[in-house]
């Protein structure tokens, strides 16, 4: 690969990192202040790094498992940090590929952005990437909350729709 590859809008929800990473002086997941010899682009397959979340390092494997499946040799590097270390660490070729939400990116990368559609959002973050960096179409997913109750619990407070908490304030506990 010749070229560092962001897997912007795993989500439709998502969105993309801000370049204010690299003001931070970070260049280098090998911490020398240079770019490019951390293992990223090579003859040896598709290095993916991930943030040190859960779901971040969830999605950088399975996006190895997908592939590996097309034949495709890959090497995940879970839990680097944030995106201050992420982006540069892309940019630097330390990674090749990074999971990311198309929302949140872009946030990061132009906080003034008002895009809320995927479409729009995918738009503005092929605008605000940093040189060199390519944005990847988004998924068609959506990261999103959920709040599950049992059928005995729905039935006893008469729970349909979240908005009927409401009306139980006080009466359950969220955990």
């Amino acid at each position: 690969m010749n070229r560092r590859t962001l897997l912007g809008g795993l989500f439709a929800a998502a969105s993309v990192p801000v370049l204010a990473a690299c003001s931070s002086g970070i260049t280098s997941l090998d911490g020398d202040g240079g770019g490019g010899g951390g293992g990223g682009s090579s003859k040896d397959g598709v290095t993916i790094g991930t943030a040190n979340f859960t779901e971040n390092q969830v999605l950088g494997f399975l996006y190895a498992a997908v592939l590996e499946a097309a034949g495709v040799k890959t090497k995940v590097r879970p839990n680097l940090g944030t995106r201050e270390i992420l982006i540069p660490a892309l940019k630097g070729g330390d990674i090749d590929l990074l999971p990311e939400y198309q929302g949140a990116l872009l946030h990061y990368l132009f906080p003034k952005s008002r895009a809320t559609e995927e479409g729009e959002m995918q738009n503005a973050l092929a605008m605000a990437l940093p040189a060199g960096l390519q944005v990847l179409p988004y998924g068609r997913a959506e990261d999103s909350d959920a709040f599950v109750v049992t059928r005995e619990t729905a039935d006893r407070y008469g729970l349909s729709s979240l908005a009927d908490l409401k009306k139980q304030n006080g009466r359950l506990v969220i955990g």
